[in-house]
């Protein structure tokens, strides 16, 4: 089978198109045939074996001298086309999405334990759409409703809302939770920010939202580019910072 395979660290020009074996599931393993997948930070992270990833989480995430999975990618949707002896919950034909942190996605089959995060796909949407919520809309939902618990009327400003995670953290924050909606940007993506249906849009190259003396009940960084010490003066008495960075495997969450 055909794969994207990446031997050492480095930037973009190490990645390369092989024939590899193709996967057999064990007992407790899917195996699925990718008709999708999606690249995010992490993924380049993982690649370039960035200096900043240390201690157990690089060596666990990435490896030490050369990467850990040859085979990249982490967000997948595709079909399940055979199942170990020990696999109830899906059958073969099963159309699936989700995500891992042992890449393969980028290949036209891969293997998954099924404890990882693998859900049946929706029948109304298209592979390509569906994985594009395994790193961008699942992970908005847990910071905006999980971590911050937004309420509808709530001021809440989203910082990298023309990003994956930002676009959905936008949509979810107006259209699903009626919040009066900021979004932060960059000079190219403002038209693309307002449709999506912010109410003020802030270009970054322009404006520090931390020092134009707004103030906001949740602040949520999609970005992980800023901290609660430069964020704290724009929150309401109660207001909530949410972050979430790709080198820490979880929200952090400041009120």
């Amino acid at each position: 089978m055909k794969a994207i395979v990446c031997e050492k660290f480095g930037t973009a020009d190490v990645l390369e198109l092989k024939d590899i074996e193709k996967p057999i599931p064990k007992d407790n393993e899917v195996l699925i045939r990718n008709y999708a997948s999606a690249m995010q930070a992490l993924d380049i992270t993982f690649r370039s074996g960035r200096k900043v990833l240390s201690g157990v989480f690089r060596i666990v995430a990435t490896g030490i001298r050369k990467p850990r999975k040859k085979v990249v990618g982490l967000d997948f949707s595709g079909e399940v086309v055979a199942v170990g002896r020990k696999v109830t919950q899906f059958n073969e034909g099963d159309q699936v999405y989700g995500g891992t942190m042992n890449g393969g996605a980028c290949a036209e089959y891969m293997r998954l334990p099924i404890n990882n995060r693998i859900a049946i796909k929706p029948k109304n949407m298209s592979f390509q759409e569906a994985v594009a919520v395994v790193g961008g809309a699942i992970p908005a939902l847990a910071a905006l409703k999980d971590k911050a618990q937004i309420q509808g009327g709530q001021k809440v400003l989203i910082n990298g809302a023309s990003g994956g995670i930002g676009t959905f953290a936008v949509q979810i924050a107006k259209k699903v939770y009626d919040t009066e909606v900021t979004g932060v940007c960059g000079t190219s993506n403002i038209d693309m920010v307002k449709d999506l249906g912010s109410d003020y849009v802030i270009d970054y190259t322009k404006e520090d939202f931390t020092k134009n003396g707004q103030i906001y009940d949740v602040i949520f960084d999609a970005v992980g580019k800023n901290n609660f010490s430069n964020c704290k003066n724009s929150l309401s008495q109660k207001g909530i910072y949410v972050t979430v960075d790709f080198l820490i495997p979880d929200y952090i969450d400041y009120n």
